[in-house]
């Protein structure tokens, strides 16, 4: 007994209408994701907060930003220096 191979949520496609089962069109809503600032977050949290908000923005800005230590080590450094 042989299975098919797992298609993920992949809709069927019938010949007729998809031809070769590969579509040219974009998926819809790919231009709003695209627009956004931090694209591998959702774009509402809450209901309320977007991206673009300034509480919820800086919030992803901390969290993404790939040096949060090097602000530390500088106050710390110019702490011991002149101390």
């Amino acid at each position: 007994m042989t299975e098919e191979p797992d298609r993920g949520l992949e809709p069927e496609r019938d010949d007729a209408e998809g031809g070769s089962g590969e579509s040219t069109e974009a998926p819809t809503g790919t231009a709003a994701t695209t627009d956004l600032p931090f694209p591998g977050y959702v774009a509402t949290a809450f209901y309320r907060f977007h991206q673009t908000t300034f509480p919820r923005r800086w919030c992803l800005t901390m969290i993404t930003w790939p040096y949060p230590f090097h602000i530390c080590f500088y106050i710390l450094e110019n702490w011991l220096i002149h101390t």
